[in-house]
């Protein structure tokens, strides 16, 4: 996957942003185009520009009530996101609402993304969709195998013009863009932070008429409204800036039951006087609790969605957050996005947004919903420890102070009832944030602050590994509650024993938990214990509800940073068989995996900020003393200035199917580099380029722009199976036909072979570097030498000599008639502008 991200200015600084990126231009691709500052003819003329320099692209539109971009909010800007996909397709549909009902719209999103795998299917309403609710639990009723994200086009602040949704072909009002990326590579995310806490009993919406809420409890909305909360000054405002700063309403959202925490914002409608909702509907019957947004909560649920995005592959992250959420809480991009800061995440404020919690979709307001897409095997690591310094916060005082001002004789039981549960609810913030709410046991924040003080120095971190499984089959409610029963047995296991008094127990997420011992008690009878937990509990079967549950232990010793370090060694030993795993500080698991997540962050690095770069070494012609021939190595530069060859990141990047988008960018920066020198250059390919039809089809493209492709020699690595493959016979004959030279690399030794040899008719053979290094001292390599030399005369084939580094061995070569010698004795691999020198 290739993501290429501007705050777009003009299309003349997109082109140079592609070629930057070494963008394929022709490449099938999805543009997402989000503005919070441009007119509907502005927006398409953008749309068409874009199509203009990206024919075969995907191009969505919708407006913003404002952009983050990179972890950073911006009020009137327009963001171009570009995503291309190696193997997985893009589909984008258009739907009009108007005059439909939500069921009949539903059914046709469903029929149009019934058939996709893996997919979320992300959709942008224009003109303030009023029926989005009933849309969303539509949907659920129809396919519960679809995820949404999106909601409401945010409106455009300066204007206060409704939101609008476009294409390159236009604006249509009353339009619904639906878009998904699907294949069986898929891998997809979506994580909700609601940061609302419900502070009252439960009420029941008895009438409404539209967006109107006419009755709660059988009394006006309003009248109620103003009973319970007494409000002095219930009226409408105009702007979005008054309602921040004005409508006391806001500062108390309806927390729908049995919707997780989605709220929704009230308004009174002075027209109709009456309560009404912001873009939504409900039903009579809908029971809500009052709430409120707190900073404190926000941080809790950030917290939680970090450890969630950690267990999935994600490659590219984008938010969707709600207007109010910017208004209420002023640089919210900060309190959501802060741990994602190295991954430059991307987002628009709407006016509702639609996401996925507790297995089905919703739609919220005031929420920040976090989507991820993945195709490779590349996970986030976000930076939870920038949270710590917001553990201590204090909630909004302001909300408290507002109800307290109209704490007066005159206020009814139910408000003064209300007023005391504020008051609680401060209190109960501490004891909140650091216990898990449904599993009722300590949380990674509590871990934070205990670490402090009982200075832990070992771990062991307990995953349960059919979580998946028995949510699908029993529900996540049956899931917690058999993990509850399995975790009450381990705490009960450690107070019996009086081991409580050296371990705790914290939870991660839902399925991963650990415990930590101080430092008083030994590592051998910490690792003791810690079986006797796995023979007790690693496969567990619950008498009351019957399921039976995995788990896999893993206990680290001595790590510097101790949660980071089990986190990485769980994943390090997922592949093992054995189910209960020790790692110390020596521990070759620990540190391949650290390392391993070290390449990868290089990789990404280098990926997204242009440092795939090649390195030339000469390669000597011998008649002449002349080097006009250069051989193209890969090297990637680190976020340090680091330069780093092949044998550090080579095994990683093909592990995690990033060698071809590697390749590309290599080949691509090669060809650049030569077209105006009249050197020869030699480019390595390999069968993961030759069995990718978008690279093959790109090369020969890129081949066909080249001045004289005469000047480009292929040199094939990989194995003898692909070497004897239609695809790679077929590509070899089309390098004939496109006027390059072949060379056949490490012969004499390995897959290279002399029927391979006369099959494909190179025009260079390069003969193993193991026969050139010990020339001098192995009689036997001098006489397999001679023999190749023979044969390559026969055929008319020129030599190459590879690792040459020593005088003596020069002299035997030219000796012998060799074409080429290559090696450190001529020339290091430089970077371009070191080649005259």
């Amino acid at each position: 996957m290739i993501s290429v991200n501007q705050l777009y200015k003009d299309i003349n600084g997109f082109c140079r942003l592609l070629d930057e990126h070494h963008f394929k231009r022709s490449a099938a691709c999805l543009v997402k185009i989000f503005t919070s500052c441009l007119s509907q003819d502005q927006a398409v003329s953008v749309a068409k520009a874009i199509r203009g320099v990206l024919p075969n692209a995907s191009i969505v539109g919708s407006t913003a009530a404002g952009i983050i971009f990179e972890g950073r909010q911006y009020e009137d800007e327009t963001m171009v996101l570009v995503e291309k996909y190696e193997h997985l397709k893009i589909q984008v549909r258009q739907f009009w609402w108007k005059g439909k009902s939500a069921c009949s719209l539903a059914e046709e999103v469903h029929r149009a993304f019934r058939n996709a795998n893996n997919e979320t299917v992300h959709i942008l309403f224009s003109d303030r969709y009023y029926d989005v609710n009933n849309f969303v639990n539509e949907i659920n009723a129809l396919s519960p195998k679809i995820r949404l994200a999106g909601g409401i086009a945010g409106d455009l602040l300066a204007g206060n013009t409704p939101g609008f949704v476009f294409t390159d072909k236009g604006v249509e009002s009353c339009t619904a863009l639906a878009f998904s990326v699907t294949g069986d590579e898929a891998v997809c995310f979506a994580d909700v932070n609601t940061a609302q806490e419900p502070i009252s009993p439960v009420f029941t919406v008895t009438g409404t008429d539209g967006c109107l809420i006419k009755t709660i409890e059988g009394e006006p909305a309003a009248q109620w409204m103003y009973r319970y909360l007494a409000l002095e000054d219930m009226r409408s405002f105009g702007d979005w800036k008054s309602i921040a700063d004005n409508d006391h309403l806001i500062r108390f959202q309806m927390i729908l039951e049995g919707h997780g925490t989605a709220g929704r914002f009230t308004r009174y409608d002075e027209e109709a006087q009456s309560l009404a909702l912001y873009f939504s509907q409900i039903e009579p019957g809908t029971k809500f609790r009052i709430g409120y947004t707190t900073p404190s909560k926000c941080v809790r649920d950030c917290y939680a969605l970090c450890q969630n995005i950690m267990e999935r592959p994600v490659e590219c992250v984008f938010v969707y957050t709600c207007l109010f959420r910017k208004l209420y809480m002023s640089n919210s991009s900060k309190w959501e996005l802060l741990p994602f800061a190295e991954y430059k995440v991307c987002g628009i404020f709407m006016m509702g947004e639609i996401g996925f919690i507790n297995s089905q979709n919703e739609f919220f307001n005031g929420s920040c919903l976090v989507t991820g897409i993945a195709e490779s095997k590349r996970y986030l690591m976000p930076d939870i420890s920038v949270l710590d310094e917001f553990t201590q916060i204090e909630d909004d005082m302001a909300t408290m102070e507002f109800a307290m001002e109209r704490q007066k004789e005159s206020m009814s039981a139910e408000s003064r009832n209300l007023i005391e549960e504020l008051k609680n609810q401060r209190l109960k913030t501490e004891r909140h944030m650091y216990v898990d709410a449904r599993l009722r046991i300590s949380n990674v924040l509590k871990y934070k602050e205990d670490r402090k003080r009982e200075r832990f120095n070992k771990l062991c971190m307990m995953q349960m590994e059919n979580d998946d499984m028995l949510i699908s089959f029993a529900g996540l409610d049956a899931y917690l509650d058999n993990t509850l029963e399995i975790l009450e047995r381990i705490q009960e296991f450690l107070v019996q024993g009086h081991y409580d008094r050296d371990i705790s127990f914290y939870c991660v997420t839902q399925s991963i938990f650990f415990l930590a011992g101080k430092e008083v008690l030994s590592r051998t009878r910490f690792e003791q214990i810690m079986r006797e937990i796995y023979e007790k509990f690693h496969f567990y079967k619950s008498e009351t509800l019957g399921l039976s549950q995995m788990a896999r232990f893993v206990v680290v010793m001595q790590q510097k940073d101790m949660l980071q370090g089990g986190l990485n060694a769980l994943q390090a030993t997922k592949d093992i068989q054995s189910r209960f795993v020790v790692c110390d500080e020596k521990s070759s698991l620990t540190l391949s995996y650290a390392e391993e997540l070290r390449v990868i962050e290089l990789l990404n690095y280098a990926i997204y900020n242009n440092g795939v770069v090649p390195y030339y070494q000469g390669i000597r012609d011998n008649h002449d003393g002349q080097i006009r021939y250069y051989e193209a190595l890969m090297r990637l530069i680190g976020a340090g200035g680091e330069i780093n060859s092949p044998v550090v990141f080579l095994g990683i990047a093909k592990k995690y199917r990033l060698y071809s988008t590697l390749s590309h960018m290599m080949i691509d920066q090669v060809l650049r580099d030569f077209a105006d020198r009249q050197d020869s250059v030699s480019i390595n390919i390999s069968a993961y380029d030759v069995k990718s039809k978008d690279f093959v089809n790109w090369f020969f493209g890129r081949l066909g722009e080249f001045p004289n492709p005469v000047r480009i020699t292929v040199e094939f690595v990989e194995s003898e199976d692909f070497r004897e493959s239609e695809e790679f016979i077929t590509f070899v004959k089309r390098l004939r036909q496109a006027g390059c030279r072949i060379s056949v690399d490490d012969f004499g030794t390995g897959y290279s072979s002399l029927e391979e040899v006369i099959r494909l008719e190179p025009d260079y053979i390069k003969m193993d570097g193991s026969i050139i290094c010990d020339l001098e001292d192995k009689p036997k390599n001098m006489v397999l030498l001679k023999t190749i030399i023979f044969l390559a005369k026969q055929l008319r084939l020129k030599t190459i000599a590879e690792f040459v580094e020593k005088e003596g061995t020069q002299v035997l070569l030219e000796e012998n008639g060799v074409d080429y010698s290559q090696g450190y004795l001529f020339s290091k691999p430089l970077p371009l502008n070191d080649l005259s020198d």
